[in-house]
């Protein structure tokens, strides 16, 4: 976990040196497949995890230094809750669908050149947990991500970009999460919750 910290810190610290006149600012719209989402209730002794499902997006990056951006990214899906051991519905909540959303401002790095050259990924920021049962308290927890994504120009303006994520949300020890007015639905023991995604877009350059 350290390393990851270090591999985001060094990826945001020059996000003040903004646009360049030579580079274009980038607006990508993104549709990936997110997976994972394990949860481990202490209270019940058993797992729950969250429904593979897409994902939407909207990623948007600007030039600070050569071949280097800083970027911010918003990911959102809706899932629901099942069981982690048959992958049936979850009786843990009357409404079990959930949506996530990621906001993180961060940047990349190359790591080659080429017709498909490689970008290391990674930014942080907050992950916001949101119950359909508006009588559930939302989740907004610090998180971090890193992910390596490519591309292919099409044309001076459009390019397709391929890539994928690691999300990990930070979680204190024996916390207790989606909660009403009389109950928790959720005691946890993890420190880090994790999900990956694998994505897709087109890159407009402007």
């Amino acid at each position: 976990m350290r390393y990851l910290v270090f591999i985001i810190l060094s990826l945001t610290t020059s996000l003040p040196v903004f646009a360049n006149s030579v580079s274009a600012i980038e607006v990508t719209p993104l549709i990936g497949y997110r997976f994972g989402g394990n949860f481990e209730n202490i209270l019940t002794a058993t797992r729950v995890k969250l429904a593979e499902d897409v994902s939407y997006g909207l990623l948007v990056a600007w030039p600070i230094g050569l071949n280097q951006h800083g970027e911010v990214l918003l990911s959102h899906y809706d899932t629901q809750f099942i069981r982690a051991d048959d992958g049936m519905a979850s009786e843990l909540m009357a409404d079990n669908n959930v949506a996530v959303t990621y906001l993180h401002l961060g940047g990349n790095v190359p790591l080659n050149e080429g017709n498909f050259p490689l970008w290391l990924s990674g930014g942080a920021g907050a992950s916001l947990l949101a119950p359909d049962d508006k009588d559930l308290a939302d989740e907004l927890r610090f998180s971090m991500n890193i992910g390596l994504n490519t591309r292919y120009n099409l044309s001076d303006n459009l390019s397709l970009t391929f890539g994928g994520r690691v999300y990990a949300t930070f979680f204190n020890s024996d916390s207790a999460i989606f909660c009403d007015e009389d109950i928790c639905n959720i005691h946890i023991s993890n420190d880090l919750w994790i999900q990956s995604e694998v994505s897709a877009g087109l890159v407009f350059s402007f």
